[in-house]
């Protein structure tokens, strides 16, 4: 057990997200040894930052990220292009791009309470917040969908449709490489239609069975 802990903050070295998994492992793991190794494994990963520059690029690139970049994001996209922009009234006013993240936040709040409620097994709660985190991402490259293949065979059963799709039609994002980092409507439509249908099929399907949730012992 230490060791997962040393394993999974290793993980969140390398992609953030997978601080969703140590709030699950709090729920559905009892013992808690895990713990001590993850927080210790952490704080040495973080001081290897503070030697440089004591974080000043660390926290210049995390905010160039979450303000600037964009490109194939649907839910983000779908809200920059069609909410008015609000610049000619003053900058206290949400801007489209602000409320996109905010929304898309909110979103993962809602859910993540939502599968704290029903006592979601921590890989599907691992599975459906990596889905919706990418789904309102502002921009989603193929290699972000490796965390959602890793996952999808361990998902408890057979869920995993969504993800998989998602993994094959994202691969059209490399668009944005030829058209001046711009995805073209149709090409938008084609990565995304498909994710869409898949999600509203696997939620009708999958969320609403007694199985979803863990029984309370």
């Amino acid at each position: 057990m230490p060791a997962a802990g040393m394993l999974l903050a290793l993980a969140c070295g390398v992609k953030p997200i997978a601080f969703i998994l140590a709030a699950f492992w709090f729920i559905a793991r009892p013992r808690l040894a895990w713990v001590g190794p993850f927080i210790l494994t952490c704080l040495l990963l973080g001081s290897v930052l503070l030697i440089q520059d004591g974080y000043v690029g660390f926290f210049k690139t995390l905010r160039t990220y979450t303000q600037e970049w964009e490109a194939n994001g649907s839910f983000f996209h779908l809200v920059r292009t069609q909410m008015k922009p609000r610049w000619p009234l003053g900058e206290l006013f949400v801007q489209p791009w602000e409320a996109a993240r905010i929304w898309g936040g909110q979103i993962m709040a809602l859910l993540a309470i939502s599968l704290i409620w029903r006592r979601t097994d921590w890989l599907t709660a691992f599975y459906w917040l990596v889905l919706t985190a990418l789904l309102v991402s502002p921009i989603v490259y193929p290699w972000y969908l490796l965390w959602l293949l890793a996952i999808v065979p361990l998902v408890p059963n057979g869920r995993g449709l969504t993800g998989l799709i998602f993994a094959a039609t994202s691969v059209l994002c490399y668009r944005l490489w030829h058209t001046d980092w711009i995805m073209p409507w149709p090409i938008f439509f084609a990565e995304y239609v498909p994710v869409y249908a898949a999600l509203i099929y696997e939620v009708k399907t999958r969320m609403t069975k007694p199985e979803f949730r863990i029984k309370s012992e």
